[in-house]
Order: structure tokens, then C-alpha cells, then sequence
């Protein structure tokens, strides 16, 4: 499994911590993953309408 922990913010809240490592190393690699990337492209450069969403401050 993967280890977690929290951490406390600035503000006070609890931030979840995640350490995926261990939790990676069981799944396979993919192999594939320029042809997805190469498809997604696709799908967006045969698009009108495109969505920009600024998470910059999303953490504090």
C-alpha cells in the first residue's frame, strides 16, 4: 500500500499527503501512452471551444 500522512496548511486545515511509490511499482507501464497523447491532440485540435482553468492558487 501507499503511505499517507497529514500536514497542516497555513490557514490551519489538513492537507492529505500521498506517497504513490510503492502504490506504482504494482502497476504495469504503459506502453502506449504518445499514442493517447497524439489522440487526445486530435480531439482538441478539431475543437471551437477550449476551457483554461487557473489553479496557481489552488493550494493556500
Amino acid at each position: 500500500g501507499s503511505s499517507y500522512f497529514f500536514i497542516f496548511k497555513k490557514n490551519s486545515s489538513l492537507y492529505l499527503c500521498v506517497d504513490y511509490k510503492s502504490f506504482n511499482k504494482i502497476f504495469i507501464k504503459n506502453y502506449y501512452f504518445l499514442f493517447f497523447i497524439l489522440k487526445i491532440l486530435n480531439r482538441v485540435l478539431n475543437n471551437k471551444y477550449f476551457l483554461k482553468i487557473n489553479i496557481k492558487d489552488a493550494y493556500y
